[in-house]
């Protein structure tokens, strides 16, 4: 094949174009120098590594000689590449070419090679050692069969600080050298390569160790799926546009989106509009809509206030209406009090008003108020205005059958069961009320029989029995012994009495009423609530 030769001023424009950015990502390094001063640094992004070992190549010289040309050319890639050959052996796959007119030679050898000996060029057949210029165009071509073949592998240790160094010599007539190498992105392809030989030049070959990343796992390099057009690299860091962010799912990489004016960023904080919050849907993300006051934030918390909660649709966020006073919250449970519960409609939430049984509902929505005295049936008997002496919750007056013979303000049939009212014969009847021999011709024992009801507001029925006419003193204490009133001081007759003790000026507290009569004494509590 006799190929044109490409200025290396092609080859720099075309590959540092778009591949200088992949110096960050380990991709070797190329460096010419002569003597200790580094003439040119490139990146290339054509390594190939199929042993998952990296080899990077450094290129590098001293001046041997005044003739022909004095300086380098600038490298713009990789000279010579170490490629795996199907046994799994390093080997270097070059062929040379040379550039420039008649009357030249040269020669290369290889040393450094880990076979413990120093080989030239003769070690590999698959390699030319030598070569002359051709006459006329001065060109000397190579077909593929003299390149690349499996036997001109050498094996080499997978280990790092091996080298092997490459050394040509040349005349006068020889200016030019030209590699040539499989292309790493596509197999199929030759990559030509120009090197300036006016002086002797060292290849040196040291393992890296660190693979080219693929981030999509095609298989493929992303330098190569992004050089073949394969990927897309919309901001030339080396990075495939699928593998980078792309909140949209439109195909391009977020920030390209932004600046290409595809989407926009209101916040400037590298994020398409489209995928940040907007509760409102107006298409402007939360905190731009609050910046440029096109939605109002009263609480500051970066929500858009047509977003929050406003139950009376006032266009207020009820947190805002409550600290602005346009709305009361009695309960303090941070709801309007016009959107709490309010059973009777008289505007104040039912958690507001009384309740005495605690259930949450007001006393005034629950309707079992059975005895119609304005109090809930349960806070009647928790209060002990009413007596609830079968515990079913419902209050003694307004049971079925509910009979107070004696009118003590205690269900007869209560009455009984307590033992504050006999019931000799059984029948259901408190004695007292029977219409025969009359209570007092019945005996009964000296003593205080109880008081109904207790506790008690404001007024309560003490009953006593006397075994015999006798003189009597019933009288009420305070639990500190003071006398509070004298109740009952005579002759009382034989048989059940009854006397009704009003406290309404008194203080709610234990009050101690005592029966006394001929050296007999008997004291009982009572309790007053107000």
């Amino acid at each position: 094949m006799s190929p044109a030769r490409i200025p290396s001023s092609l080859f720099h424009a075309v590959l540092l174009a778009g591949f200088c950015a992949l110096a960050a990502q380990a991709v070797p390094q190329y460096t010419v120098s002569n003597g200790s001063s580094i003439i040119d640094v490139h990146v290339d992004p054509y390594f190939l590594d199929p042993g998952d070992d990296v080899i990077d190549f450094y290129s590098y010289g001293s001046p041997q000689s005044s003739s022909a040309n004095t300086g380098f050319e600038q490298l713009n890639t990789a000279l010579i590449y170490l490629t795996l050959d199907d046994q799994g052996n390093y080997g270097l796959v070059t062929v040379m070419d040379k550039w420039g007119g008649g009357g030249g030679s040269a020669s290369l050898s290889y040393s450094g090679l880990p076979l413990g000996s120093t080989a030239s060029l003769n070690d590999d057949p698959g390699d030319p050692h030598s070569f002359n210029p051709a006459t006329g165009s001065g060109t000397n071509s190579w077909n593929w069969s003299n390149c690349c073949t499996d036997g001109a592998a050498w094996s080499l240790p997978d280990s790092n600080n091996f080298q092997i160094t490459m050394n040509y010599t040349f005349n006068s007539g020889l200016d030019t050298l030209r590699f040539i190498t499989f292309d790493p992105c596509d197999q199929s392809q030759l990559l030509f390569f120009d090197l300036d030989v006016s002086q002797p030049v060292v290849l040196t070959a040291t393992d890296g160790g660190q693979p080219l990343p693929d981030c999509n796992d095609n298989g493929a390099a992303d330098f190569c799926d992004i050089s073949d057009g394969t990927s897309q690299d919309c901001n030339t860091n080396g990075i495939p546009d699928e593998c980078e962010e792309d909140c949209n799912g439109n195909g391009l990489h977020d920030s390209c989106d932004i600046a290409t004016g595809a989407s926009l960023d209101c916040n400037l904080n590298g994020i398409p509009d489209e995928c940040e919050t907007d509760c409102n849907a107006n298409g402007i993300p939360d905190d731009c809509d609050i910046a440029s006051g096109s939605s109002a934030d009263c609480n500051a918390n970066g929500i858009p206030d047509d977003c929050e909660i406003d139950c009376n649709l006032n266009g207020i966020p009820d947190d805002c209406d409550i600290a602005l006073g346009t709305s009361q919250d009695c309960d303090q449970n941070g709801v309007p009090d016009e959107c709490d519960p309010d059973c009777d409609d008289n505007g104040t939430p039912d958690a507001c008003e009384a309740d005495c049984d605690g259930n949450g509902t007001a006393d005034v929505c629950e309707w079992t108020d059975c005895n119609n005295n304005g109090q809930l049936d349960i806070c009647d008997i928790l209060s002990g205005a009413s007596l609830d002496c079968n515990a079913n919750g419902l209050p003694d007056e307004c049971e079925d059958g509910y009979v107070d013979c004696n009118v003590n303000g205690i269900w007869d049939l209560c009455d009984i069961a307590m033992g504050t009212s006999l019931d000799e014969d059984q029948n259901g009847v408190p004695d007292e009320c029977e219409g025969t021999a009359g209570a007092n011709d019945r005996p009964v024992d000296f003593g205080l029989l109880g008081n109904y009801p207790n506790p008690f507001n404001p007024s309560t029925v003490i009953e006593f029995g006397l075994a015999e006419t006798s003189p009597v003193r019933l009288a009420v204490y305070s639990v500190d012994g003071a006398l509070v009133q004298v109740l009952v001081n005579g002759m009382q007759e034989r048989g059940l009495h009854r006397v009704v003790f009003d406290a309404d000026r008194l203080a709610s507290g234990v009050y101690l009423y005592r029966l006394e009569s001929e050296g007999r004494i008997d004291s009982r509590k009572m309790l007053l609530v107000r």
